[in-house]
Order: structure tokens, then sequence, then C-alpha cells
């Protein structure tokens, strides 16, 4: 028998799970802000994967049975629990309760309940991690991709990048243009989500500009695009394996944004990477940058 409060207890260690789902409770987060949770995957006890299995909808449990691989059907199942825990976060809705559906070009978004405040969500996932980046009335979009040298990076820049960016990939010394080339990627992939308009959008229709110690620029729009002052970037590491961007919507041109870098522990015996950064607070140097 499946001992449902001790489950709940390692959920709630795990921070898959909110606290009551009364409003007093309910995190803030604030009009200007987005706040990005991440994951770490790994194998978990059978109960737990049934706990997070009990948080999806019909629909996403049927996707998760057809899923063949082991460790794509894990990461599945964190990816849809965090989504639906990390909204929790915020209303007074139980995470099994949120519904789901996706516009003409596959962006998912919440379609019930209707909520005082609309929350945009993004989500990405890569051979171990999860990210979900959340806001309040603003669009935002996150991507994370493994770096691996095993990509012709020159060949696909050529073939998916704008001008500026393939010039600045060649330019880059050989030790470093790998991690350079998902270092735009993982923008200009964050950004066409943001946008919500997928494949629709060519990856080669604009372009972004990077410099040491400055936050990324979108060079040039995309077409029909006219608000390149419009939107907020952020590259970083989440760990040595990877690479991810964030994109959040702003109201106004150079109007303050500030990205909360929060970190939930991984499933039980999946610990954090010795060396790697705290999983309270990740990233503390680049939280709050504008």
């Amino acid at each position: 028998m499946i001992d449902a409060g001790r489950i709940l207890m390692k959920l709630h260690a795990m921070e898959l799970m909110p606290v009551q789902p009364e409003s007093s409770f309910c995190q803030h987060l604030a009009p200007n802000e987005a706040h990005l949770w991440w994951a770490r995957v790994g194998a978990m006890p059978a109960e737990v994967s049934a706990a997070l299995r009990s948080l999806l909808s019909e629909e996403e449990q049927l996707r998760l049975d057809s899923i063949a691989l082991e460790a794509r059907r894990q990461e599945y199942l964190v990816t849809r629990a965090l989504v639906r825990s990390v909204l929790s976060r915020y209303e007074a809705v139980e995470p099994a309760a949120w519904v789901f559906q996706s516009n003409a070009h596959g962006r998912p978004g919440v379609a019930r309940p209707r909520t005082s405040i609309y929350y945009d969500f993004n989500v990405s996932h890569a051979r171990g991690i999860v990210l979900c980046l959340v806001a309040r009335g603003r669009r935002v979009g996150v991507d994370v991709e493994r770096v691996d040298p095993k990509v012709e990076v020159l060949d696909v820049g050529a073939h998916f990048f704008a001008p500026s960016e393939r010039a600045d990939l060649v330019a880059t010394a050989a030790d470093l243009r790998c991690r350079r080339f998902f270092e735009y990627w993982t923008l200009k992939e964050s950004y066409v989500k943001a946008c919500g308009k997928g494949l629709a959008m060519a990856l080669d229709s604009f372009a972004f500009s990077l410099q040491a110690g400055r936050q990324p620029r979108l060079r040039v729009s995309a077409p029909g695009d006219a608000s390149h002052a419009l939107w907020f970037f952020d590259s970083f590491s989440p760990g040595r394996e990877h690479v991810a961007a964030v994109t959040v919507e702003r109201r106004y041109p150079d109007e303050p944004i500030a990205v909360a870098y929060r970190s939930v522990p991984g499933v039980p015996g999946h610990p954090w990477g010795k060396g790697e950064s705290s999983p309270r607070d990740p990233y503390p140097h680049i939280a709050n940058r504008s």
C-alpha cells in the first residue's frame, strides 16, 4: 500500500509540490519579475514516480506511457509535474487542476482555471535538467541545451544563423566555439518561444549580439517584430554541461526586469554535483540584472 502522507512529505522536500493551497501561502511574483525554476532529473523511487504521475492529466499520462526510454520518461514526468507545481506556487490551485491549451503554433498556455492574474510560462529540458520560467501578464521563453561537441557548429550555423552571428562564430576561438554556438542557439530558441510563433519564425531572420560583460542584445528583429527594445534577454550555464537562455517581454523600452533564478532539489538519490552552486541560490551574481 502507498503511504500518501510519506509521499507528500517527499514531494514537499523536493519542492515539486506547493504548500497548502491557500492564498495566504502563495508566493509573491512582482509585475516586473520572472521566476526561473529548475530541477535535476534522475532515478526516483516508484512511489514518488506514482505521486508525480497523479498530478498529470489523462492525456499527459498517455503520452508518458508512450515514451520507451526510461530517462526520457522521467524527464517528461518531472517536466509536467514541475510546470503544474510551479504555477500552484502563485495561485490557490491544486497542481492537478491546471488545464492547458496550445496556440496555432503549438505553444502551450493556461486555459483553466481562469485566475485574476494571467501567468505566462515556458518550459525546456535537456539531458537531466528541467527549467520552467513564469511571469505575470507578459510573454516569456526559455531554452536549455546540453553542450554537445559532436555538433558541426559551423555547418549548422551556416543554415540557421544570421550573417553577423555566423561571422562571430567563425571568429571565436576553436576551443570556445561550441559553447558560443549554444549561447546563440538557446537565445534564438527562447526568443522564438516567447513570441509564440514556433517554426513560423526562421532562425536566420533575426540576430543577437553577444559581448563579454553585457546582456545579450537583439541586434536585428524578426520580420514583423518592431519591438526589439521590448525584450529582456539573459544567457547562463546551469551546470558544466548545459547552456540556457531566457527571454522576458518588456512593456516599455528598457523597463527594468528582475529574473530570480530558483532551483529545486533533484529527485532523491540524485544530489547536486560536487563544486556546483548552492541549489537555493545558484546564480546570485546574475539574479535581478536588468
